[in-house]
C-alpha cells in the first residue's frame, strides 16, 4: 500500500511539473488524439470465493485513443476507448496464488470546460461509461464487465501533446463460487496525449 501511495503522490508531482514547464500555443483540445498512460490499480477482482476476498494490487502501462467536439455552450465532449493489460491480483494477499484481468477495456463518454492561466491551458473533465475484461486465475474465469465514472485533469504543454491525471472507479460484476460478485476497482493514470 505504500508503494502505491508513493507512487500516486509521485504522478501528482510530474503532471504538475509539467503543466507548469511551459506555456501551451495549440489551438484547444477539440479533434482526435490518442496517447499512453501510467497507471496504478486497486480494489477487488469482480467475484468472490466462498472464504476469499480477491483484490488488485498492481501498476502498469495502457493506451488509449479519443475523440473530442466544442459544443455551442463552450463545453466540450468526448468519447474515449483505454486499453489496460494484465492487471495482476490475489488471494487475500497471497502473492504465491495469483489471480489478474487478463486484460481491462474501459469506454468512457467525457464532458469537460476549458480554462487559462499563467500555466497554460488545461481542461476538467468527468465521465461515464463501460468497462470489460477477461478474468483468469487457476483457471479461465470468464469475462466481467460493468460501469465505469471518473474525473481528469489535462494541460496542454506543445502545439499536439498533453499531460494529465485522471481517477477511474468500476463496478463490474464477473464470475462467483457462489453467487455473480459485484465488485469495485479503481485506477489512477498519468497520461500523455498526441493530437492530430
Amino acid at each position: 500500500m505504500n508503494i502505491q501511495k508513493s507512487v500516486t503522490t509521485g504522478m501528482v508531482s510530474a503532471t504538475a511539473l509539467m503543466v507548469g514547464s511551459q506555456v501551451a500555443t495549440a489551438q484547444g483540445f477539440e479533434g482526435a488524439y490518442a496517447g499512453i498512460a501510467f497507471s496504478t490499480h486497486g480494489g477487488g477482482l469482480p467475484w468472490t470465493g466462498s472464504d476469499s476476498d480477491y483484490v488488485i494490487s498492481d501498476s502498469g502501462i495502457g493506451a488509449f485513443a479519443g475523440y473530442n467536439v466544442r459544443l455551442a455552450n463552450g463545453l466540450i465532449a468526448g468519447a474515449e476507448l483505454a486499453f489496460h493489460g494484465a492487471i495482476d491480483g490475489d488471494d487475500n494477499n497471497d502473492s504465491n496464488e495469483i489471480y489478474q484481468f487478463d486484460n481491462l477495456i474501459d469506454t468512457k463518454f467525457k464532458l469537460g470546460t476549458e480554462f487559462s492561466g499563467s500555466m497554460g491551458q488545461a481542461m476538467v473533465y468527468g465521465f461515464v461509461g463501460l468497462s470489460v475484461g477477461d478474468v483468469t486465475g487457476s483457471e479461465n474465469y470468464g469475462s466481467a464487465s460493468g460501469t465505469n465514472l471518473g474525473i481528469g485533469i489535462e494541460a496542454l504543454v506543445a502545439d499536439n501533446v498533453s499531460v494529465g491525471l485522471e481517477l477511474i472507479k468500476r463496478n463490474m460484476v464477473g464470475y462467483d463460487y457462489d453467487s455473480v460478485g459485484n465488485r469495485s476497482n479503481h485506477s489512477i493514470s498519468l497520461r500523455t496525449a498526441f493530437s492530430f
